[in-house]
């Protein structure tokens, strides 16, 4: 049916905005870390 269609639709985008949330928090993370440690 066109709502189960939708669902799958839209746990696909979840996934990929997982997926960018991640590698958004590792980035900012990095360089939270880089920051602390020339602060030093």
């Amino acid at each position: 049916s066109e709502e189960e269609a939708r669902g799958l639709n839209f746990k696909k985008f979840l996934q990929k905005l997982r997926k960018q949330i991640m590698k958004n928090m590792k980035k900012a993370g990095r360089s939270e870390e880089q920051e602390t440690r020339s602060g030093e």
